[in-house]
């Protein structure tokens, strides 16, 4: 992997990543959107722990991404960026080589080490395709031109040898004339802040969570307020995977089950073993709830993947898309996320024999996040009529989780 400069201004600059012998069939995704398919690879800078890997059992919580882009091969990429212009998606060709444009610039507040590093995605982990490249930064009035190539270990053998890493360095130094006024300080975020984020979702009811950004991934809890809800509607509230809109958010963290502390069921009218399960709406639809937050756990870990504090329609309803209210979050040593547009209202499209319905696929995803499409992540019904003419509802029949579902 070639960096065009690993020596920045601390004002912030464009680095160009240049990525040569990665087999775009190396290795595949182990988690959605591409479980079983070729994965490619995560083009991250950030601020890393060591160890950092995933090959060498490196949690998600020692990789602080700041900027990421993902690198796919053509026929992935297509499923994610059908028109191919999303700058967060590059395209591995079929010689292994990419170019991405990362911007670059320090996080106040930050810990671990400045890099650039490339690793498998969608949960696939493959030593071959783990490079590192350090990223230093510079007082405004040097700049520093470096090139700095990283190689990852061949793959043609299989070796526990960490990558090693050749650096070719060129550099010119112009320091500016002196000066009586102040060099302004540089533009940074800040990712301790914490601060409130709200949505507007499918039926223009509105959802907030509190704090929703500087979230420590260890465990934190926030306050989630709703209003304008159809109290005809039980909702789950909980941190998913945010798909786009349209899309069932999931997986969530700790399964988004109702009895789990990282979600709360919302129902006015549950099915009767729901007692003391369920809490009803308020008035008009409202509702205020303490959600107990973690970054990851057997299902999910979004410091890896977009999350989001969402509202869905129970699992009595759970194809009903009116409900969907998505509010994204991050955690301490993330870049905040800014709050999104309001998800719109969607007309779902009644599959043939009223085996439920398909969700749009105009969102676009982020980087490491499902594609929004009808399959295999939305959760639908499905009817059929046996051999006397009686008939046989499963409700969800797909989009199951492969851990558990109820």
């Amino acid at each position: 992997m070639a960096v065009s400069k690993t020596d920045v201004a601390d004002t912030g600059e464009t680095v160009t990543v240049t990525g040569t012998g990665f087999d775009p069939a190396a290795h595949q995704g182990t988690r959605p959107p591409f479980a079983g398919q070729n994965s490619g690879v995560y083009v991250v800078f950030g601020t890393f722990d060591q160890p950092w890997a995933p090959s060498e059992g490196a949690p998600g919580s020692a990789r602080r991404v700041i900027e990421q882009v993902w690198a796919l091969p053509a026929a992935q990429r297509a499923l994610l960026d059908p028109a191919g212009t999303n700058p967060d998606f590059a395209t591995i060709a079929a010689d292994g080589s990419f170019t991405v444009d990362l911007e670059v610039a320090p996080v106040s507040g930050s810990t671990g080490e400045y890099g650039i590093v490339t690793y498998a995605g969608s949960g696939a982990v493959d030593a071959d395709q783990e490079t590192f490249t350090p990223i230093t930064f510079s007082e405004p009035g040097t700049t520093t031109t470096t090139t700095s190539t990283t190689t990852s270990p061949s793959t043609t053998t299989s070796t526990t040898t960490p990558p090693s890493t050749t650096t070719s360095t060129t550099t010119s130094t112009t320091t500016s004339p002196s000066s009586t006024t102040s060099a302004a300080p540089p533009l940074t975020i800040d990712p301790l802040v914490r601060e409130a984020r709200s949505a507007t979702g499918a039926s223009g009811q509105s959802l907030s969570v509190d704090p929703a950004t500087g979230l420590n991934p260890e465990g934190d809890t926030t306050k989630v307020t709703g209003s304008g809800y159809d109290a005809e509607v039980g909702i789950y509230v909980a941190l998913c995977v945010d798909n786009g809109p349209g899309v069932t958010p999931e997986p969530c963290v700790g399964g988004g089950e109702p009895d789990a502390a990282s979600s709360v069921w919302i129902s006015s009218n549950p099915p009767s073993y729901a007692a003391g399960l369920a809490e009803p709406f308020g008035p008009n639809g409202t509702f205020e709830v303490d959600l107990e937050l973690a970054a990851a756990d057997d299902y999910v870990d979004c410091l890896e993947v977009r999350c989001a504090v969402v509202t869905k329609a129970d699992h009595t309803a759970s194809a009903n898309r009116s409900a969907d209210a998505r509010v994204p979050v991050s955690w301490a040593g993330q870049d905040p996320t800014e709050t999104e547009q309001p998800v719109q209202t969607t007309t779902p499209t009644t599959k043939p024999g009223g085996g439920g319905s398909t969700a749009p696929t105009s969102a676009t995803p982020k980087p490491g996040n499902p594609p929004v499409t009808s399959a295999p992540l939305v959760r639908e019904p499905r009817t059929t009529k046996g051999a006397s003419g009686q008939s046989l509802t499963v409700d969800p029949a797909t989009g199951l989780d492969p851990m558990v579902t109820r």
